[in-house]
């Protein structure tokens, strides 16, 4: 059995490697999408002579489009840091990937 020490080594590792980043890029990924689509629906709605309905689009839509974009950005982020762990030497111990049964 692992020592606490140990294991609160992994852990930090883990953490600030990979939940941090993750979160970061769901972020900044969810402020981008929500920048280019509160900035496409004011455009088309300005076109459009539409800039009360545009208004209401930005207002509602497009937070959330930006957190939808954010969450998916940070759950793909997460397995592709779960799956490049899984396999990799952290302070002598190896995390791997076994069968309940």
């Amino acid at each position: 059995m692992m020592q606490m020490n140990q294991t609160y080594r992994i852990t930090w590792w883990l953490f600030w490697r990979h939940s941090l980043s993750s979160f970061l890029i769901g972020v900044i990924v969810g402020s981008i999408v929500g920048f280019i689509a509160g900035f496409l629906i004011a455009l088309v709605g300005a076109l459009m002579g539409q800039t009360e309905q545009a208004h209401l689009l930005i207002k509602y839509v497009v937070p959330f489009l930006s957190g939808i974009a954010g969450l998916a950005s940070s759950f793909f982020i997460m397995s592709y840091w779960l799956s490049r762990m899984v396999g990799l030497n952290i302070g002598g111990k190896t995390l791997t990937l076994v069968d309940s049964n």
